[in-house]
């Protein structure tokens, strides 16, 4: 059973926006400080180096904060260091999500899903195994850690063993309640309470938008940010509402991706609301 608490809140949010190289993309840096905005003002998340990271490789950004695998990893393990019930975790990515050939047969897609760090040429990818080691295996009872990936190939970005993909069919599937997920073919259980919204399915890419008065940004991240911004009360937004109103947001920008809703623990999407409670 889980164990809900007073505890500490810590946060990272990582932004990548490649500058200068092939790769370039515009937003991400951008979506890192939209997110950091919105969980400070609305969700009582604190802009502390105690409780807070920002890894961004934006114009003067201190090398010591880059967003090298290296320093990735590091913060994530720092996010998840001594976390124990009634602790809320946040993780943010915005970046490029890439994939890697799986060999072990555990990936019904046959790739394993990857985030880029800034030096991923050099230093590889970060893989949705490592991911699950670092964020989530070790996490105790009583946890909850609530991430946002928004990048290509994000669906199972975690492993997590459950899933409700935000398709044409998520109305339908709606009326399941907490019966509307499915269960990976070789799922990685947790104790802890982990939630993943990916910004697509793992076949799937994620586009990069601009909207007058928002700038550059991840489509997911700003449908998010304006759909709980927007509310009538932002601590009253069901998973549901949030997945209608994603998939609203990026149909009538006529945008074929598919958000993922996945977790550890199968939970009625329209009883639970987005405020990290």
């Amino acid at each position: 059973m889980e164990v809900l608490g007073v505890g500490r809140r810590k946060a990272l949010l990582i932004g990548i926006n490649y500058f200068g190289t092939r790769k370039e993309l515009n937003g991400c840096v951008d979506d890192v400080y939209r997110m950091k905005n919105l969980i400070t003002s609305v969700f009582g998340f604190v802009d502390d180096p105690l409780c807070m990271t920002l890894l961004t490789d934006r114009p003067g950004y201190n090398k010591r904060l880059s967003p090298s695998r290296r320093n990735c990893l590091g913060a994530m393990r720092w996010l998840v260091k001594d976390s124990g019930p009634g602790d809320l975790l946040f993780f943010h990515y915005s970046g490029h999500g890439g994939q890697k050939r799986n060999t072990k047969g555990t990936e019904l897609t046959g790739f394993d899903e990857t985030i880029m760090p800034l030096d991923y040429k050099t230093a590889g990818h970060i893989t949705d195994d490592e991911l699950n080691n670092v964020l989530v295996k070790d996490l105790p009872a009583g946890v909850r850690l609530v991430c946002v990936m928004d990048c290509c190939h994000s669906g199972s970005g975690l492993d997590l063993p459950y899933y409700w993909p935000i398709d044409a069919h998520f109305k339908e599937n709606i009326k399941k309640g907490a019966q509307v997920w499915t269960r990976e073919l070789y799922p990685k259980m947790s104790d802890a309470h982990v939630i993943l919204i990916s910004s697509c399915q793992d076949t799937e890419t994620a586009a990069d938008l601009l909207i007058p008065g928002w700038g550059a940004g991840g489509a997911v991240t700003l449908g998010l940010v304006t759909t709980i911004t927007n509310a009538s009360n932002p601590h009253q937004v069901s998973f549901y509402e949030l997945a209608k109103t994603l998939r609203k947001f990026l149909s009538d920008r006529k945008f074929t991706q598919s958000p993922q809703i996945s977790t550890t623990q199968p939970f009625d999407p329209m009883q639970r609301t987005f405020d990290f409670s």
